[in-house]
C-alpha cells in the first residue's frame, strides 16, 4: 500500500493531473474506480473541515502572541 501511494505521489508530481492520472491507470468498473468513488464522496468534506480546523487553531495562537509573524 505504502509504495502505491508513493508512486502516485511521483506520478502526481510530473504535471499529471488526478484525473488523467486515474485515465491511465484504472479499469473501467475496476478496484481502483471503485476506491476513486470513495475519495470523490469523502475528500471535500475531509477537506472543508481540516481548513476549518486549522485555521481555527491559527487564529488561537495570533491571539496568544499577539503580533509575531507566524509560518
Amino acid at each position: 500500500m505504502q509504495q502505491t501511494l508513493i508512486g502516485t505521489a511521483k506520478l502526481l508530481d510530473h504535471d499529471t493531473g488526478f484525473d488523467e492520472l486515474i485515465g491511465r491507470v484504472a479499469t473501467r468498473g475496476g478496484i481502483t474506480e471503485e476506491g476513486v468513488k470513495v475519495l470523490r464522496a469523502r475528500l471535500p468534506a475531509v477537506f472543508n473541515d481540516l481548513f476549518e480546523v486549522t485555521l481555527a487553531k491559527l487564529k488561537r495562537v495570533k491571539k496568544q502572541i499577539g503580533d509575531q509573524d507566524i509560518r
